[in-house]
């Protein structure tokens, strides 16, 4: 899996409206039609490639002067790449990310405890807890947050 920066807002929110993006994506009153991707500065978009076939996006964010902030999504049907994409994201942060960013940070509400569960697999602790601070499908949830230091990413690759 290689992963590919980009800014075209038109193909991010083509990938990102994808039904098993989306739907994991966004919260309760947010209009896909009315969305469109903020690319600046502080963001970033990364494409997830697999022989040729976009089956994911991950948006990170600088949040402070040493972390950032992501977001991976995987298409409903390339859910099983989830660890191929981690790695390829792990070694991106290392090659490509100035030092002085020690941290990547990811917030999943409890409504997925599957991914809660993937994030630990793939060496993110747990951190803390924003309570019912999500809603989806009429219900509010609390949301996880996670993080992985720089250190413990070169310890796993």
């Amino acid at each position: 899996m290689i992963l590919e920066p980009t800014t075209d807002q038109a193909l991010i929110k083509e990938v990102i409206s994808d039904p098993g993006i989306w739907d994991r994506m966004a919260e309760d009153g947010v209009d896909k039609e009315g969305f469109w991707p903020s690319v600046d500065d502080n963001t970033s978009w990364l494409l997830c490639i697999d022989d040729g076939d976009i089956c994911g996006i991950i948006l990170a964010h600088i949040e402070t002067g040493c972390s950032i902030s992501i977001h991976p999504y995987l298409k409903r049907e390339h859910r099983r790449k989830g660890r191929d994409m981690m790695t390829a994201l792990f070694k991106r942060f290392i090659e490509h990310t100035p030092a002085v960013f020690v941290k990547l940070n990811a917030v999943v509400p409890d409504c997925y405890k599957s991914t809660q569960n993937f994030a630990k697999r793939v060496g993110f602790k747990e951190e803390g807890i924003s309570r019912c601070s999500y809603r989806k499908d009429g219900e509010v949830f609390d949301r996880r947050f996670y993080g992985i230091t720089r250190k413990e990413i070169e310890a796993r690759l």
